[in-house]
């Protein structure tokens, strides 16, 4: 009876460990920052209509009651992205002269302005860094996975950009 029970016990004290030290799971959405009421609506620029950062900062933003707007004029706010990057760089090669292993580059600088032009939030840099290793097989599967690595950079530095948002408003 008692070895049917530890694997059980074993489960529930390490439920209660990763509880109490604060671990979550990384989801797709973040809690509300609560930005301030006098930025919406916002007009977010220098991101195309289709960009998926874009979609995820539309969703961030408009999850603390901060409306979106498409137009310009009707905007109390304008969320400005300029030199938005993207780069690798080898960072192994093997013996053949072959990358094994690549460093990916994400950045963009940002700032926020109210409808007069007037600076809320300074120019600011965001930038993001991941490495992975190049197979010599499967370049297609190579290739969804940087694909994917860069689509994830973006939405965390979407979530990096409205975290700093609130900092710099409140």
């Amino acid at each position: 009876m008692i070895r049917k029970l530890t694997p059980v016990l074993i489960l529930l004290l390490s439920t209660l460990l990763l509880q109490a030290c604060g671990f979550q799971l990384r989801g797709t959405g973040a809690a509300a920052v609560n930005l301030p009421a006098y930025i919406s609506p916002i007009h977010i620029e220098g991101l195309a209509l289709n960009d998926d950062m874009r979609r995820v900062l539309i969703l961030l933003i408009q999850n603390d009651s901060v409306q979106v707007t498409e137009e310009r004029g009707e905007a109390a706010s304008v969320l400005r992205i300029r030199n938005q990057r993207s780069d690798s760089r080898i960072l192994a090669i093997d013996a053949g002269g072959k990358a094994v292993e690549s460093e990916l580059f994400e950045g963009l600088q940002f700032d926020l302005v109210d409808s007069k032009g007037a600076v809320l939030v300074s120019q600011q840099n965001l930038a993001s860094t991941r490495s992975f290793i190049n197979a010599e097989v499967l370049v297609l599967g190579k290739q969804e996975e940087e694909k994917s690595l860069r689509k994830g950079m973006r939405r965390d530095m979407a979530r990096q950009l409205v975290v700093r948002l609130n900092s710099q408003l409140q």
